[in-house]
């Protein structure tokens, strides 16, 4: 009861982006192997400008067996939500219509499979090919994928406990409290 007595005052705060405009910004991580049975835990925020819009945290079905695999699974979820909200977002005039959404990852080796459409590594060889269907949003510039570092990493808040200055700055980005 303390801790929720002691944030009382913090509340979602939505606006624009530091450009003036709503931009859709979809946030997906994923921490490895990190539950008894040796599943990963994923999570995805969305927001429209600032301010989250969506925030799941999720066990991942299945045992992934790499941290790419993971994030992956996280990054093809989190694509399925900003798919279907950037379309409802452009027809209620939220966004521009020839506006794109932005994907934020940050495992390299993620970004790598997802620009690539397919694997090349043996170890990755087995990844269903189902989560590929990212890649055909990225070659239509519906949105565009890029690195985020894990210190801005919206998404990791909601895969592992964090603390200090580190959950206190991803709490402040998540309720749109700061901007990235």
């Amino acid at each position: 009861m303390e801790r929720l007595n002691g944030t009382r005052h913090l509340g979602l705060c939505l606006g624009a982006d530091k450009d003036g405009k709503l931009h859709l910004n979809v946030y997906a991580d994923a921490a490895h192997n990190v539950h008894v049975d040796a599943r990963s835990h994923g999570g995805i925020a969305m927001q429209i400008g600032r301010g989250t819009t969506l925030a799941e945290s999720s066990r991942i079905k299945g045992v992934p067996i790499s941290s790419t695999e993971s994030e992956l699974i996280m990054a093809a979820k989190g694509m399925s939500f900003g798919i279907r909200e950037l379309e409802f977002s452009k027809y209620q005039q939220i966004v521009e219509m020839e506006d794109n959404a932005t994907l934020h990852e940050d495992n390299t080796s993620t970004i790598h499979l997802i620009r690539n459409g397919k694997s090349n590594s043996k170890m990755t060889r087995h990844i269903n090919l189902r989560y590929f269907f990212i890649k055909h949003y990225l070659e239509t510039n519906e949105f565009e994928i890029v690195h985020c570092p894990t210190s801005e990493q919206i998404a990791d808040i909601l895969t592992k406990p964090l603390q200090g200055s580190q959950f206190l700055y991803l709490r402040d980005l998540l309720l749109g409290y700061k901007m990235p």
